[in-house]
């Protein structure tokens, strides 16, 4: 009754019906926007879909990330603006998005890190800024996540940095300014 090719067949069709199995488990946990090399100038809030975990916006000429950018997106978790033009991310950006744990901008064209470009990333652990053009870090800019483990600035014209920024003791302070 099972010969060689049959059983051959039947471990085939497991073998796809748990590759198939697993593919759909990760999607319903995971959803990669990706949309790299797109010649992206400008985004819009209605360009990402809502159930995105990582959005990706890498190798396109993108100038200004807007405060409106990133609402309405509650699972976002990484965040990929790599080798565009941003030379502004607006205050209050990240505020919708506590959950995000992972920001990647390097090789960009920022050059000063404000103090409220960062505000709500509650969550945020790394945050890579390599080859920017960046010389100045704000006072208290790097202070809102307490978690953040990670944080990449080579390659950038830092001389040094202010003892300031990752001043969480003045976190509430720095709140009720905004």
């Amino acid at each position: 009754m099972w010969n060689g090719r049959t059983l051959l067949i039947y471990s085939l069709l497991l073998t796809s019906i748990t590759f198939i199995l697993t593919i759909n488990s990760l999607t319903a946990a995971t959803y990669i926007f990706d949309q790299s090399h797109s010649y992206i100038t400008n985004l819009t809030q209605e360009i990402i879909p809502k159930n995105t975990t990582t959005c990706t916006f890498d190798w396109n000429h993108i100038q200004k990330i807007h405060a409106n950018y990133f609402i309405n997106l509650p699972l976002l978790k990484t965040i990929r603006f790599q080798q565009n033009n941003i030379f502004e991310i607006e205050d209050n950006s990240f505020i919708s998005v506590p959950s995000v744990t992972m920001i990647f901008l390097g090789g960009n064209e920022l050059k000063v890190i404000k103090r409220f470009m960062f505000f709500g990333l509650d969550s945020l652990r790394i945050l890579y800024l390599k080859s920017n053009h960046i010389y100045w870090i704000e006072e208290q800019s790097l202070s809102y996540s307490t978690v953040l483990n990670k944080l990449i600035l080579h390659d950038n014209h830092l001389t040094s940095l202010h003892p300031g920024i990752f001043d969480i003791s003045m976190k509430t302070n720095a709140t009720e300014g905004s």
